[in-house]
């Protein structure tokens, strides 16, 4: 196996000769878009420039990088071997920057946010809002992704703090922020012996709400349901609004459909199903100014451990 030098990837010359901080960039946008003229649309430079340069970058390491097919372009093993060794000096730069603005008195930097999908449609704006307003130097890049997918992010150093609407066991540092009821909604009063006769709208991918939600249903009835099944929470929502069904939904989605019955959900020995906030981070994560005044400006917002705030 071959050997790649720190000391080669951060030159910066202008020669075709030295891996420089755009060529991991170019790399990473070709394995993304598996396309050169993407990746090259992408980086405001010609296709033939993007592939004079992977040759050139096939040269100096003396192995072929890609592989291109009308398919797309793809990645020799040997060039997931660079490419995933650029990733990481990528960033450890990221990093780099962002400590040393950091360093400077006022918050700045970026934010590096990951959140669920849920929290992120139903709360999440008006929090970054006021943190933007507050800290109108700190760039915020935010990713989404369904509560059980979104460790990896963390862990990868993708983000720098998540919030989650599950408890992931994150070893490091975590706070629950809030909790609310998980609820049955539908638009007329439908008792749980009443249910079997109505439609039962569910939604979504997570594995996890998924089995929350049957077992909520095989511990009643040993058949099973009449059920549409559609692709998310907002869909899924305005099928129960235009009386097509009933669903269990997380209050954090109702608070604006007042015209909605809406009853808190319980297990079969009474046990209160609800849904948990937390935010992850990392123990160093504090280091940053940017995460730190988020950490703080969201613990404050939640007074750590109360109930979700009503809007």
């Amino acid at each position: 196996m071959f050997e790649i030098s720190w000391h080669n990837f951060f030159l910066l010359g202008e020669g075709d000769d030295v891996m420089n901080v755009k060529d991991l960039v170019a790399l990473k946008l070709v394995y993304e878009e598996r396309s050169i003229t993407k990746a090259s649309a992408r980086l405001y430079v010609s296709q033939p420039s993007l592939t004079h340069r992977i040759k050139s970058l096939e040269d100096e390491f003396g192995v072929k990088i890609l592989d291109r097919t009308p398919e797309g372009s793809f990645f020799t093993p040997q060039g997931e071997y660079i490419l995933k060794f650029a990733e990481e000096l990528l960033a450890k730069f990221d990093a780099t920057k962002e400590y040393v603005r950091s360093m400077e008195s006022t918050v700045q930097g970026t934010l590096r946010l990951g959140a669920s999908y849920t929290f992120a449609q139903f709360e999440l704006a008006p929090l970054l809002s006021d943190y933007k307003k507050r800290y109108p130097d700190v760039d915020i890049s935010l990713k989404t992704e369904l509560s059980s997918l979104i460790l990896p992010l963390l862990q990868k150093n993708e983000v720098a703090v998540v919030i989650t609407r599950r408890d992931l066991g994150w070893p490091e540092k975590k706070h629950l922020l809030c909790e609310e009821p998980v609820c049955i909604v539908s638009t007329q009063p439908i008792s749980d012996n009443d249910v079997p006769n109505f439609p039962w709208i569910t939604y979504g991918k997570d594995p996890i709400v998924e089995m929350e939600r049957n077992n909520w249903w095989d511990e009643r009835f040993s058949f099973p349901p009449n059920r549409i099944h559609v692709h998310n929470m907002e869909t899924c929502l305005q099928m129960v609004l235009n009386g097509l069904g009933w669903s269990i939904l997380p209050e954090i989605s109702l608070r604006k459909n007042r015209s909605l019955i809406i009853r808190p959900a319980f297990r079969k020995n009474g046990e209160a199903i609800v849904r948990q906030t937390f935010l992850l981070y990392k123990d160093d994560a504090l280091e940053w100014s940017a995460v730190k005044a988020f950490v703080n400006y969201v613990l404050d917002f939640y007074k750590e451990g109360s109930f979700t705030k009503s809007p």
